[in-house]
């Protein structure tokens, strides 16, 4: 079995940052803030999310389509909570076994308009809660040591928020 080389990275919409990716060393790259597809279910709620990019031959990728919570998924599909949070592909090594691939991105999310506060993005908990759960459907019950599943991306975690950093 030959090492596969990964990367997750917050490109934040850069184009440039796709360039780097195609000249690099890396077989497979987990993306975040990504520009979503222009005729996508999620672009017409939000402009960037989560993606997962085949770079090299040494690796098949078959993507998981994202579909909005309350769909029934085929089997090259998966359902999310919110749009852009995550994005999935079945890897298939050339040399190796095979897993799944998923890339988060929690994006921020304002509190309620009812909700006094002094944070000025928000807050990225639930949505990295929702990627969390939506994950759940790769998990099954007859043998669990089967499952492989890498999961890389932006959390949007603050370590030592004070009152005057949030």
């Amino acid at each position: 079995m030959s090492t596969l080389h990964l990367v997750s990275w917050n490109i934040a919409k850069r184009t440039r940052a796709m360039g780097v990716l195609r000249q690099s060393h890396y077989d497979v790259a987990l993306l975040q803030e990504v520009t979503l597809p222009k005729d996508g279910w999620e672009r017409i709620l939000y402009d960037r999310g989560a993606d997962v990019l085949r770079l090299s031959d040494r690796v098949d990728l078959q993507k998981f389509h994202s579909l909005p919570q309350g769909c029934v998924p085929r089997k090259d599909e998966i359902v999310v909570s919110a749009p852009g949070i995550i994005a999935a592909a079945q890897v298939t090594p050339k040399k190796g076994l095979p897993f799944i691939a998923v890339s988060i991105y929690a994006r921020w999310e304002k509190p309620h308009p009812n909700t006094p506060s002094n944070w000025y993005v928000g807050y990225a908990d639930a949505m990295a809660h929702r990627a969390i759960s939506d994950l759940s459907t790769f998990i099954g019950s007859i043998d669990p040591q089967t499952h492989r599943i890498l999961i890389a991306g932006d959390f949007n975690l603050i370590h030592g928020a004070l009152d005057s950093n949030t």
